[in-house]
């Protein structure tokens, strides 16, 4: 039974996992006024720190940049959102399930 629970909130990890693929996270590389930008800095008011090939610093709104896809950057988001669910809620969960006061944390995308 212990086994099924751990199968059970590994497959709900790898649901988690996927929306981070679609979402900027920092190193991404984004195009922001048609050139090629690399996300330095995420604010919460919906701004990015960016950095262009010039090592010139700007701000831009979220809704101006949009993500560069590559394969590299799918496996290295879901990756990276993957070993965050793992190493920081996969025993607690596996433990003692998903509380009501989990799901209001800012964790999920």
């Amino acid at each position: 039974m212990k086994y099924l629970n751990k199968l059970y909130w590994k497959m709900r990890i790898i649901g988690f996992s996927i929306p981070w693929i679609f979402c900027i996270n920092l190193g991404d590389n984004v195009k922001f006024e048609g050139k090629k930008h690399q996300v330095v800095n995420v604010k919460y008011d919906n701004s990015f720190g960016l950095i262009d090939l010039y090592n010139v610093n700007r701000w831009a709104n979220r809704i101006d940049c949009r993500k560069i896809f590559s394969p590299f950057i799918i496996k290295k988001n879901f990756c990276k959102a993957y070993n965050f669910y793992m190493k920081n809620w996969f025993v607690i969960w596996c433990n003692e399930g998903m509380k009501p006061w989990m799901r209001k944390c800012r964790i999920w995308k």
